[in-house]
């Protein structure tokens, strides 16, 4: 089965999916969305408001904030690759996801990277960072390049971030942020 029929399928398992309490208040769920094929994924957070509302990722402040930077870097935030949230339904009030909740979607995590297959991750956030690499602190992470390895999907890049809103909030970490995009789409060397 080819990636974009394999991610069409998560997205109407995910559609139908009511593991957790964030079903029932959902309007729309968000599965993911982006270019397919670049070998590129960012893994963000959870869906806000404006997410909600319209089933696609990053559409709200942060996501005109990332438009915004990557133009500034001259890049394409949604052209470069694929964002996946780490859960798929609007936490109420855009508070943290509870840890049963981000357990609810991993399997939907692990099947949208399993079909993308990336060489590189961009994580968005603490979120993000803790699903690709469980424990790390992102402070000291940030804006490095780290070769991992995937039991689903093998060895790739993963270049951790801040959430884009800590970057908006926060001119140091709008500074780091900017920094650690300029290494985009090019890590140290192939994994």
């Amino acid at each position: 089965m080819g990636t974009s029929a394999e991610l069409d399928r998560v997205a109407v398992t995910i559609g139908g999916c009511t593991a957790c309490r964030l079903a029932a208040t959902r309007t729309l769920p968000v599965p993911g969305g982006g270019a397919i094929g670049t070998g590129l994924v960012f893994v963000g957070e959870a869906p806000g408001r404006h997410e909600d509302e319209q089933g696609r990722p990053f559409l709200g402040a942060s996501g005109k904030f990332l438009d915004r930077v990557f133009a500034e870097a001259g890049m394409s935030f949604r052209e470069m690759g694929y964002v996946l949230p780490v859960v798929k339904c609007r936490p109420p009030k855009n508070r943290d996801p509870r840890p049963d909740e981000v357990a609810a979607c991993r399997p939907f995590l692990d099947a949208q990277l399993a079909a993308l297959r990336p060489r590189i991750v961009v994580t968005l956030g603490r979120f993000g960072l803790h699903a690709m690499w469980p424990g790390a602190e992102l402070s000291p992470v940030h804006g490095e390049w780290f070769e991992r390895e995937d039991p689903i999907f093998g060895r790739y890049w993963l270049l951790p971030l801040c959430h884009p809103a800590a970057a908006m909030r926060f001119p140091k970490w709008r500074q780091r942020f900017v920094e650690g995009l300029r290494k985009l789409p090019t890590p140290p060397s192939a994994p």
